[in-house]
């Protein structure tokens, strides 16, 4: 049955392909486009940031039409990444890019990233378009009169920043002022990097080589004291930031004279979110705001629990026609790796502050997605078991890449990959969120589900809550051996409405699921 394919028209959680996995995503607009620069998962791998740094970009007028810039900056580009490669010193800790930042001053984009859990610090690379190609400059560094006697450059194949931001101390020794995450903002002619794991740090650089740390006039010191709650900081001397101590990744805006740091943020009910706090200089103090997005909408609207896997995300803010975005990431599989860029539209209170967003399907959509087209399944934003739980490696579905003929050529394995639902158990639940139904009940639909199956059995289908919502379908499934429509008489209805598939198998999974459609 030839159905339009919906995808190709409105916009979608994850909003690039499936087969493109960039976390810690920070989104600028430069001219009259939008650029997603972040970290590289390559799916499969077992580790973060396992890629080179590419950037995808979109007309900010149409945002589902995303174009594939290449690599930007390769890691072996890096000196100390070189070095340790060289030297057969490979693995996620030592040589992968983690999450970078850019900014734009005079025409030139300077890229600033940290390399795992090395001792490398902060690296800086330039180039004259938002595209790259980076070349690599140097490294993020106190003052040459900061050197200690008898210093030499050269070790582990930095050039001139051996005595690199964080006097080459590892994270075990040095946690409370490891340079990690780096994020920039260029502001009245000033340059401010923000950082930090476990703890969150701000410094000045030098804008005559974008590199140097400056010592603050007001406390002789290079550094700041922390500027956010650590999650290992005791929960009744956090509570003044609703317990949301920070783990990592800052990013930092400025939005009507105030700054708003964004960071990851741990803390009740197994809440992972994007978090923000606020001050009126960059150098603070800053007031916690709220939660901008939670993984599985943890503690959004009152709920006490996350109904998709959680894990570390990362992202930065956006103004788009006027409206703010979140960009964060989710996990995808049940191992290492395989972040996804997500995208949540907020809604700015007249105090300056912002509502909690929800978790959802919808992209840079601000409406309910239109029911009547073809869905891929991948953009489920509720996973759970019959239990109403979803955690790794049980039973709860998970969203994973298969190699398939139909899918999408992936320029990383050469081979065509699409991401399905799978994992789907005896009771399990598929949520998405949210589809609009018109405003005139269409007689005589149905639904279609193309699924891989592996037993016969069935799913319901409910709209608004997957136990006490109104039943509308109900789609007998038996074994495939490829991926097969099987069709139902679908409930006329109206209006916007979440939907959950509900999963019956005889065996112990149903089987993968690829596409549904309302038609």
């Amino acid at each position: 049955m030839e159905v339009n394919y919906g995808p190709d028209r409105f916009s979608i959680n994850p909003f690039l392909p499936c087969n493109e996995y960039i976390p810690d995503g920070e989104p600028y607009v430069f001219g009259d486009r939008l650029y997603l620069y972040g970290s590289h998962d390559l799916f499969g791998s077992g580790e973060f940031c396992g890629g080179d740094y590419v950037t995808w970009s979109a007309p900010v007028d149409n945002l589902t039409d995303w174009r594939y810039e290449g690599v930007i900056y390769n890691k072996m580009q890096d000196p100390f990444v070189k070095e340790m490669v060289n030297s057969g010193k490979k693995g996620m800790m030592k040589t992968n890019m983690f999450a970078p930042d850019i900014v734009e001053i005079e025409g030139k984009y300077y890229l600033y990233y940290g390399i795992g859990l090395s001792k490398s610090g902060f690296g800086v690379a330039v180039s004259d378009s938002p595209v790259g190609p980076f070349e690599y400059i140097g490294r993020v560094r106190y003052p040459e009169s900061e050197k200690p006697i008898n210093w030499k450059d050269g070790r582990n194949g930095i050039e001139d920043g051996d005595f690199a931001f964080g006097k080459g101390k590892g994270p075990l020794l040095n946690m409370a002022n490891y340079p990690y995450d780096p994020s920039v903002i260029y502001d009245n002619g000033r340059l401010y990097m923000y950082f930090g794991v476990c703890f969150c740090h701000m410094v000045e650089l030098d804008t005559n080589d974008m590199r140097t740390v400056m010592k603050n006039e007001k406390t002789g010191r290079y550094m700041s004291e922390s500027l956010i709650p650590s999650m290992f900081t005791q929960r009744s001397k956090r509570k003044d930031f609703d317990h949301m101590g920070m783990l990592n990744g800052p990013s930092i805006r400025k939005i009507n004279d105030v700054f708003y740091l964004v960071y990851y943020g741990t803390g009740p009910n197994k809440c992972n979110a994007m978090c923000y706090a606020t001050s009126k200089s960059p150098f603070g103090p800053f007031e916690y705001g709220g939660i901008l997005v939670s993984l599985g909408n943890s503690r959004y609207k009152g709920q006490n629990a996350p109904t998709e896997y959680v894990g570390n995300t990362h992202g930065g803010m956006v103004n788009l026609n006027g409206t703010w975005y979140i960009i964060y990431h989710r996990h995808t599989s049940n191992k290492i790796g395989g972040r996804q860029a997500m995208v949540a539209a907020l809604t700015m209170r007249p105090d300056g502050n912002f509502e909690h967003a929800e978790h959802h399907s919808m992209g840079f959509s601000k409406s309910a997605l239109p029911a009547y087209y073809q869905w891929p399944a991948y953009i489920a934003c509720y996973l759970t078991d019959a239990q109403g739980k979803t955690k790794a490696k049980t039973n709860s579905p998970y969203i994973l890449q298969r190699e398939l003929a139909f899918g999408l050529l992936d320029d990383h394995s050469g081979k065509k990959v699409f991401q399905v639902v799978t994992n789907t158990t005896s009771g399990s639940v598929v949520g998405y969120k949210y589809f609009d139904f018109g405003y005139e009940a269409r007689e005589n639909s149905k639904v279609i589900l193309s699924i891989l199956a592996e037993s016969n059995g069935y799913v319901e289908i409910f709209i608004d809550n997957p136990i006490s919502g109104e039943l509308i379908a109900k789609v007998q499934v038996g074994i495939s051996s490829e991926y097969t429509d099987f069709l139902s008489p679908l409930k006329a209805i109206t209006g916007e409405h979440a939907v959950y598939f509900v999963f019956h198998p005889e065996g112990k999974t149903l089987g993968d699921l690829s596409h549904f459609a309302f038609v």
